[in-house]
């Protein structure tokens, strides 16, 4: 992995606020996730980004896109997701290995929400 953001930007804010309602993910035919354990990615100078328990994820109802992936150097590298019938169009990613400041979004996978519907 590469180094941290943190350790040239400490001051760099990405906040973690649990959604302790149902939360919801879906396609106009279709519901992708749902939980109780939904968490707010609140990162300066960006949209709120909800991340779903990926046990709470539909995985059927995705593909796995395994050569795209990005780099965010407060995250860590990121892999994606589309669905079945537009498989080189991200509608999901995760950070399978996360920096320590943001443990809590990992294993957890978030949407796009122009592409997918995320409801509380």
């Amino acid at each position: 992995m590469r180094p941290s953001g943190y350790l040239t930007r400490p001051d760099y804010r990405i906040d973690l606020v649990p959604l302790p309602v149902v939360v919801q993910a879906r396609t106009p035919s279709r519901l992708i996730a749902a939980t109780r354990h939904a968490v707010r990615l609140d990162e300066q100078n960006h949209e709120p980004v909800v991340y779903f328990p990926s046990a709470s994820v539909d995985l059927t109802a995705l593909v796995p896109m395994p050569g795209r992936t990005t780099h965010c150097p407060y995250k860590g590298e990121a892999r994606y997701w589309a669905l079945p019938e537009a498989p080189d169009v991200p509608v999901a990613w995760s950070y399978p290995e996360v920096y320590p400041e943001v443990a809590g979004i990992a294993g957890m996978i978030a949407f796009y929400a122009e592409r997918i519907e995320v409801s509380l």
